[in-house]
């Protein structure tokens, strides 16, 4: 077996090497995404010009498609104004981790019910 010693600093070296391998598939990903959005301007341009939603082509068939995000501006009242309607399921259930815990520090006798923690034990071998 190797010594803890070594065990770390071949970690090390390891997560060094796929971080350098990570940055630089990110940057090659941009990359392409800047293309493929100049791309993606050229056609909609062109079926805008054209008045279509759709061109089939040999290649591919390319579409016009609205995407609509929503987002609250001003949360106090959304909240109130979900709780005043019912309408909770406009809300993505998932709970916030860090407020979560803060919560949970400052609050020890006062759980949440209904929630359940999950703690996963990990190594973690940094420079010194």
């Amino acid at each position: 077996m190797l010594s803890v010693d070594k065990l770390c600093a071949v970690y090390r070296k390891m997560r060094d090497k796929k971080g350098e391998l990570t940055k630089e598939y990110e940057e090659k990903v941009a990359e392409i995404d800047k293309q493929m959005a100049v791309i993606s301007d050229a056609l909609k341009e062109a079926m805008t010009e054209l008045n279509v939603k759709s061109m089939r082509t040999e290649s591919g068939t390319a579409y016009i498609q609205p995407k609509t995000r929503y987002y609250a501006i001003d949360w106090s009242a959304f909240g109130a104004w979900v709780v005043a309607n019912n309408a909770i399921d406009l809300v993505e259930k998932r709970v916030s981790q860090g407020n979560m815990k803060q919560w949970l520090e400052t609050n020890p006798t006062n759980p949440p019910p209904g929630v359940q923690a999950d703690t996963e034990i990990t190594v973690v071998v940094r420079k010194n």
